[in-house]
Protein backbone atom coordinates (compact mmCIF):
# COMPACT_ATOMS: atom_id res chain seq x y z
CA UNK A 1 0.00 0.00 0.00
CA UNK A 2 1.05 3.46 -0.76
CA UNK A 3 2.28 5.75 2.02
CA UNK A 4 -0.14 8.43 0.17
CA UNK A 5 -3.34 6.38 -1.02
CA UNK A 6 -6.36 9.19 -1.42
CA UNK A 7 -9.58 7.96 -2.97
CA UNK A 8 -8.21 8.92 -6.22
CA UNK A 9 -8.88 8.51 -10.04
CA UNK A 10 -5.63 7.47 -11.50
CA UNK A 11 -6.78 8.30 -14.86
CA UNK A 12 -4.49 7.58 -17.37
CA UNK A 13 -4.74 9.04 -20.88
CA UNK A 14 -2.08 8.92 -24.30
CA UNK A 15 -1.81 11.96 -25.98
CA UNK A 16 -0.58 12.71 -29.75
CA UNK A 17 2.52 11.51 -29.01
CA UNK A 18 1.89 8.42 -27.15
CA UNK A 19 2.66 9.08 -23.44
CA UNK A 20 0.71 8.04 -20.97
CA UNK A 21 -0.68 11.34 -19.01
CA UNK A 22 -1.97 11.33 -15.53
CA UNK A 23 -4.88 13.36 -14.99
CA UNK A 24 -6.98 14.48 -11.73
CA UNK A 25 -6.97 12.93 -8.38
CA UNK A 26 -4.40 10.22 -7.77
CA UNK A 27 -2.56 8.66 -5.36
CA UNK A 28 1.28 7.77 -5.12
CA UNK A 29 0.72 3.99 -6.04
CA UNK A 30 0.36 5.02 -9.63
CA UNK A 31 3.96 6.76 -9.50
CA UNK A 32 5.50 3.58 -8.05
CA UNK A 33 4.18 1.49 -10.89
CA UNK A 34 4.51 1.67 -14.83
CA UNK A 35 4.93 4.15 -16.83
CA UNK A 36 5.62 6.63 -14.24
CA UNK A 37 7.97 5.07 -12.14
CA UNK A 38 11.58 5.46 -14.38
CA UNK A 39 11.47 9.13 -12.91
CA UNK A 40 9.54 8.87 -9.93
CA UNK A 41 11.36 5.74 -7.71
CA UNK A 42 14.96 7.07 -8.68
CA UNK A 43 14.36 10.48 -8.03
CA UNK A 44 12.46 9.73 -4.29
CA UNK A 45 15.39 7.04 -3.28
CA UNK A 46 17.56 9.51 -3.83
CA UNK A 47 17.01 12.54 -1.88
CA UNK A 48 17.59 12.45 1.64
CA UNK A 49 15.58 14.98 3.29
CA UNK A 50 17.56 17.47 5.93
CA UNK A 51 16.88 15.59 9.14
CA UNK A 52 17.42 18.38 11.20
CA UNK A 53 15.27 20.90 8.73
CA UNK A 54 12.70 17.52 9.06
CA UNK A 55 12.52 17.51 13.43
CA UNK A 56 12.07 21.11 12.86
CA UNK A 57 9.17 21.30 10.45
CA UNK A 58 7.68 18.17 11.65
CA UNK A 59 5.05 19.75 14.63
CA UNK A 60 4.53 22.62 12.08
CA UNK A 61 2.74 20.12 10.01
CA UNK A 62 0.15 19.03 12.67
CA UNK A 63 -3.15 20.26 11.44
CA UNK A 64 -2.41 20.93 8.32
CA UNK A 65 -3.62 20.33 4.86
CA UNK A 66 -1.52 20.33 1.44
CA UNK A 67 -2.86 20.45 -1.89
CA UNK A 68 -0.45 19.11 -4.63
CA UNK A 69 -0.96 20.15 -7.88
CA UNK A 70 1.65 18.66 -10.70
CA UNK A 71 1.86 17.42 -14.54
CA UNK A 72 3.48 13.44 -15.33
CA UNK A 73 4.66 15.68 -18.81
CA UNK A 74 6.57 18.15 -16.94
CA UNK A 75 10.48 18.11 -15.91
CA UNK A 76 9.91 20.05 -12.74
CA UNK A 77 7.01 18.09 -11.60
CA UNK A 78 8.94 14.98 -12.62
CA UNK A 79 11.72 16.13 -10.93
CA UNK A 80 10.13 17.90 -7.82
CA UNK A 81 6.81 15.89 -6.68
CA UNK A 82 9.24 12.43 -5.57
CA UNK A 83 11.50 14.48 -3.38
CA UNK A 84 8.18 16.39 -1.52
CA UNK A 85 6.42 12.79 -1.28
CA UNK A 86 9.32 11.66 0.26
CA UNK A 87 9.63 14.52 2.53
CA UNK A 88 6.02 14.27 3.61
CA UNK A 89 6.84 10.17 4.05
CA UNK A 90 9.48 11.26 6.92
CA UNK A 91 6.94 13.80 8.33
CA UNK A 92 4.44 11.17 8.67
CA UNK A 93 1.52 13.17 6.46
CA UNK A 94 -1.72 11.48 6.76
CA UNK A 95 -3.27 10.47 3.60
CA UNK A 96 -6.49 13.16 4.85
CA UNK A 97 -3.69 15.97 4.95
CA UNK A 98 -2.77 15.71 1.36
CA UNK A 99 -4.60 15.83 -1.71
CA UNK A 100 -2.80 15.25 -5.36
CA UNK A 101 -3.99 16.64 -8.80
CA UNK A 102 -2.50 16.23 -12.08
CA UNK A 103 -3.07 18.34 -14.88
CA UNK A 104 -3.20 18.78 -18.26
CA UNK A 105 -0.71 20.68 -21.21
CA UNK A 106 -2.90 20.42 -24.02
CA UNK A 107 -5.09 22.80 -25.84
CA UNK A 108 -8.15 24.18 -23.43
CA UNK A 109 -7.18 21.79 -21.27
CA UNK A 110 -3.77 23.61 -20.40
CA UNK A 111 -3.15 23.11 -16.24
CA UNK A 112 -6.15 22.07 -15.85
CA UNK A 113 -7.60 19.16 -14.87
CA UNK A 114 -10.45 16.75 -15.44
CA UNK A 115 -11.98 17.66 -11.67
CA UNK A 116 -11.43 21.18 -11.95
CA UNK A 117 -9.98 21.08 -9.01
CA UNK A 118 -7.60 24.02 -10.04
CA UNK A 119 -10.53 26.35 -10.67
CA UNK A 120 -9.73 29.50 -8.66
CA UNK A 121 -6.42 28.27 -7.40
CA UNK A 122 -4.34 30.65 -10.08
CA UNK A 123 -2.57 27.42 -10.95
CA UNK A 124 0.22 28.53 -13.14
CA UNK A 125 3.12 26.56 -13.05
CA UNK A 126 3.72 22.94 -11.69
CA UNK A 127 4.01 21.69 -9.41
CA UNK A 128 2.56 24.18 -6.86
CA UNK A 129 2.04 22.81 -3.41
CA UNK A 130 -0.57 24.70 -1.13
CA UNK A 131 -0.43 24.75 2.23
CA UNK A 132 -3.97 25.19 4.32
CA UNK A 133 -4.53 25.82 7.85
CA UNK A 134 -8.37 24.75 8.23
CA UNK A 135 -9.93 26.31 4.47
CA UNK A 136 -7.25 29.47 4.52
CA UNK A 137 -4.29 29.12 2.29
CA UNK A 138 -1.48 30.04 3.80
CA UNK A 139 1.08 29.35 1.60
CA UNK A 140 2.79 28.08 -1.86
CA UNK A 141 6.14 26.88 -3.17
CA UNK A 142 5.76 27.20 -6.64
CA UNK A 143 7.31 25.38 -9.19
CA UNK A 144 10.88 24.44 -7.52
CA UNK A 145 12.09 25.25 -3.86
CA UNK A 146 14.25 28.24 -3.20
CA UNK A 147 16.60 25.62 -1.10
CA UNK A 148 14.79 22.61 -1.15
CA UNK A 149 11.58 21.03 -0.16
CA UNK A 150 11.81 20.38 3.65
CA UNK A 151 13.34 24.37 4.30
CA UNK A 152 10.77 25.88 2.20
CA UNK A 153 7.72 24.83 3.90
CA UNK A 154 9.51 25.49 7.17
CA UNK A 155 10.44 29.06 6.28
CA UNK A 156 6.85 29.49 4.91
CA UNK A 157 5.48 27.92 7.84
CA UNK A 158 7.31 30.12 10.27
CA UNK A 159 6.40 33.33 8.60
CA UNK A 160 2.98 32.08 6.19
CA UNK A 161 3.17 33.01 2.95
CA UNK A 162 4.31 32.24 -0.55
CA UNK A 163 7.88 30.88 -1.55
Amino acid sequence: MSAFSIKAQNRLETDAKGRTLLLGKFDESILEHGAFAQWYVPYKSNYKPKPAVMTNLKPMIKGRRFELFMGTWCGDSKRGVPQLLKVFEGLEVSDDQLEMIAVDYRGNMYKKSPGKEEVGKNITRVPTLIIYEGETEIGRIIERPHKNWEADMLALLSKKGNL
